[in-house]
């Protein structure tokens, strides 16, 4: 088993958490795991998001086209 450390939270939270972990049918350490993998993933995703919105108007120009050109090859 990996070491283990103790998080203090309130006890609502901890009642919150062992029943989301419960219902999900996984640990409370599982659960965690996922919650931050989870998080993770949508910080990528924004960042995603930022870097398209901050795109200049050729760029996506480009990308546009670049994205059609490959859906009409797999079309085909």
């Amino acid at each position: 088993m990996a070491d283990m450390t103790t998080v203090e939270i309130a006890p609502e939270l901890w009642d919150e958490l062992r029943i989301l972990s419960q219902d999900a049918g996984l640990t409370i350490n599982q659960f965690l795991e996922n919650l931050v993998a989870d998080y993770r993933r949508k910080l990528v995703v924004e960042d995603m998001v930022n870097k398209v919105q901050a795109s200049s108007d050729q760029v996506m120009a480009d990308y546009v086209a670049e994205t059609q050109l490959w859906d009409r090859a797999v079309l085909n």
